[in-house]
């Protein structure tokens, strides 16, 4: 049963990231640019022009819809990767190290989702398109960092299964062959 706990625990943990990861970049790196490059090639090369509005409004849900895919990505990760890495009995100095990854990754999600979208919708829509722009840099810059943490989160995964060293409590000291052993 724990050996069974511990497979969909690890799946979980392995999904939770490859959701949360693979969202980032399948977003941020393949569709909006093919959605804004469509936009350009066009015509409508910035804001205030039909297709451009068309492919910002619709990024904009997309991004919306993946913060929250994120934020209980996040949650999932931390939970199940921890779970899993003490019912294995996988080093708990590790596991704690990459639950500190994946929380520090999470709380940039959490600034995205609740903190900076917000205010880029905000400006967008009052016409305030530097602020905007501004934001959006931060935005971006927000998600290479939790892209990285990530990443790092994977390799120590990676690290935490292949170092299969038993990592449990020390063994108590034992005693001295020369010292006479009480009797009852």
């Amino acid at each position: 049963m724990r050996s069974l706990a511990v497979a969909l625990l690890s799946t979980l943990h392995q999904l939770a990231i490859a959701l949360w990861l693979g969202g980032m970049l399948a977003l941020g790196a393949l569709a909006a640019p093919a959605v804004f490059g469509a936009a350009k090639q066009a015509g409508d090369t910035h804001w205030g022009m039909p297709l451009y509005n068309f492919a910002g409004a619709a990024m904009g849900e997309a991004f919306r819809r993946y913060n929250g895919l994120a934020m209980a990505a996040g949650l999932i990760a931390a939970a199940a990767g921890l779970g899993y890495g003490y019912l294995a009995g996988l080093c708990p100095i590790r596991l704690r190290v990459r639950a500190g990854l994946t929380a520090a990754a999470w709380a940039v999600t959490a600034w995205q989702a609740l903190v900076l979208y917000p205010q880029m919708l905000s400006v967008r829509d009052s016409g305030q398109m530097d602020a905007f722009d501004a934001l959006h840099k931060t935005y971006a810059s927000a998600g290479h960092a939790q892209a990285l943490l990530l990443m790092g989160v994977l390799l120590l995964t990676g690290y935490l299964h292949f170092d299969r060293t038993p990592h449990s409590a020390p063994e108590p000291a034992t005693r001295s062959t020369a010292e006479p052993l009480p009797v009852p």
